[in-house]
C-alpha cells in the first residue's frame, strides 16, 4: 500500500474535529474556547481549515448564536460516529491491557431495575468480581437516543417486532402495559370501558414515550377527547406515591404492578382485555460496537434469569 497517498484522503486531525462537536454543541465559539481552555482565535482558525478542506461554510450566525450549514450537520453527523469508534477502541485496548472484564454502560427503565437486574447483577458479579457498571435510569426514547449516540453500550426495555438497522436484538419476554389507579378508586369497583375514563385525570410520560403513544391511540379510536394530563413525569413507574395520593390514573407496566410497595398501593383497572399494551422486551445494542466482556457475562445472565422466571 502507498500510505503516503492512503494518508492524503485523510487530512483532517481528530483533534480539530473534536473542537468542531463542541463549538456545534455550544453553538458559541467563546463557550467552547473557554471549556477547553483556548484563545478563541485558535479555535476560529480550526474551523477555517476544515471549512477549507470541504470547500463549504460549516456554520451561519444567528443572531449571537452559531447555527449549523447542511455541510455542518453531516460532517457534524460523521465526526460523532468517528468519536464514537474512536472511544470503543480505546476501551477495548484498556480492557485487553488491563486483562479487565471491562465496565457496562447500561440503559435500564425501572420495570427492570426491581425485578430483573439486581438477580442478573448478582450472578455478574460473582463470576467477574473486577466487573463494573454505569446505570442510567430513564424512559425508553430517551435510552435509545443515548444507545444512537455512543453515551451508553446497551439498554433494556421494550424492543421493536421489526430490527431497526444498524442495532443487535435479544429478546428476553413478553411485556404488558395496563392503565392503573389507587386502590379504592371509584373506577376500581365495577367493570368498566374506556368511555368511562373520559375527563378524569392522568399521570404520563412524555409524548414521545411508547406507553403514552398507545394510550393516545386507544382514546382517538373510540372517539374520546385526549387524556387531561394533570402530571408529566419522566418515570411513572418510580414515582407511585403521585397516582396513589390522588384520583389521578396512569398507564403502568403489570411487572410493576407486582413490584410488593407498588401492589399496596396501586391496582389495575377493570377494564376489557383488549385494553392492554402487549410488548416485546429485550436486550438492545449497537450493531458492530465493542462490548466488554462484561456486557456478553451480563446478557447471558438476563437470559437465564427470564428462563427461570417463565
Amino acid at each position: 500500500m502507498n500510505y503516503a497517498a492512503f494518508r492524503q484522503g485523510f487530512p483532517m486531525e481528530l483533534k480539530d474535529l473534536e473542537t468542531f462537536r463542541l463549538i456545534a454543541t455550544l453553538g458559541h465559539v467563546s463557550q467552547a474556547a473557554e471549556r477547553l481552555g483556548q484563545s478563541q482565535p485558535a479555535l476560529t482558525k480550526c474551523v477555517r481549515r476544515l471549512e477549507a478542506e470541504f470547500g463549504s461554510k460549516l456554520f451561519r450566525r444567528r443572531g449571537r448564536q452559531l447555527e449549523l450549514t447542511e455541510t455542518g450537520r453531516a460532517l457534524l453527523s460523521g465526526a460523532t460516529r468517528i468519536a464514537q469508534t474512536v472511544e470503543e477502541a480505546r476501551r477495548e485496548v484498556i480492557d485487553l491491557e488491563t486483562g479487565k472484564a471491562g465496565t457496562v454502560r447500561l440503559g435500564i427503565g425501572a420495570p427492570v431495575l426491581d425485578l430483573v437486574l439486581p438477580t442478573a447483577l448478582s450472578t455478574v458479579l460473582k463470576d467477574a468480581p473486577g466487573a463494573s457498571f454505569e446505570l442510567s435510569i430513564g424512559a425508553g426514547d430517551v435510552l435509545h437516543t443515548a444507545l444512537e449516540r455512543g453515551e451508553i453500550d446497551m439498554r433494556i426495555g421494550p424492543i421493536p417486532e421489526a430490527p431497526e438497522p444498524g442495532f443487535e436484538y435479544h429478546y428476553l419476554s413478553d411485556e404488558e402495559t395496563v392503565i392503573a389507579a389507587r386502590h379504592g378508586h371509584a373506577l376500581t369497583r365495577r367493570n368498566i370501558t374506556l368511555k368511562d375514563l373520559a375527563g378524569a385525570g392522568w399521570v404520563l410520560p412524555r409524548a414521545t414515550v411508547g406507553s403514552r403513544i398507545w394510550l393516545q391511540a386507544l382514546f382517538d379510536d373510540a372517539g374520546l377527547p385526549p387524556p387531561r394530563i394533570v402530571i408529566e413525569t419522566n418515570l411513572i413507574h418510580v414515582q407511585p406515591g403521585l397516582i396513589a395520593a390522588t384520583d389521578l390514573l396512569t398507564v403502568m407496566a403489570c411487572r410493576s404492578l407486582e413490584r410488593r410497595d407498588i401492589k399496596r398501593q396501586l391496582v389495575r383497572l377493570p377494564l376489557p382485555r383488549s385494553v392492554v399494551l402487549r410488548r416485546r422486551f429485550g436486550i438492545c445494542w449497537r450493531k458492530d460496537a465493542y462490548l466488554p466482556q462484561t456486557a456478553h457475562k451480563l446478557i447471558a445472565a438476563l437470559v437465564q434469569h427470564e428462563k427461570r422466571a417463565d
